[in-house]
């Protein structure tokens, strides 16, 4: 049976295991330690921090196909390269200041 959802957090010190039957586990140091299926706000929460780290490599591949290499990372004195814009208004991202 596959992960629908494996991830490590704390510098690896946890990895949380949702398998495809919603069973949720979480592995300590590499070991078996609890058991959480069930407890709804623990996979909640690793869902949407799944959700939300995707969402920031794909933002971060985005902007550093229109950022000179010199500038990634960061947008030089507050402001986004016109064909940046373009893009995002064509992708219609949201970018929040």
């Amino acid at each position: 049976m596959s992960d629908a959802l494996r991830m490590t957090i704390c510098d690896g010190k946890y990895t949380i295991i949702q398998d495809s039957n919603w069973k949720t586990r979480i592995l300590r140091y590499g070991e078996e330690w609890r058991d959480v299926t069930g407890d709804h706000v623990i996979g909640g929460l690793a869902l949407e921090l799944q959700e939300a780290r995707d969402r920031i490599k794909r933002m971060e591949s985005f902007i550093n196909r229109f950022l000179d290499p010199e500038d990634l990372g960061y947008v030089v004195n507050n402001c986004i390269r016109d064909d940046a814009r373009e893009a995002i208004e064509r992708e219609r991202v949201e970018v929040k200041p």
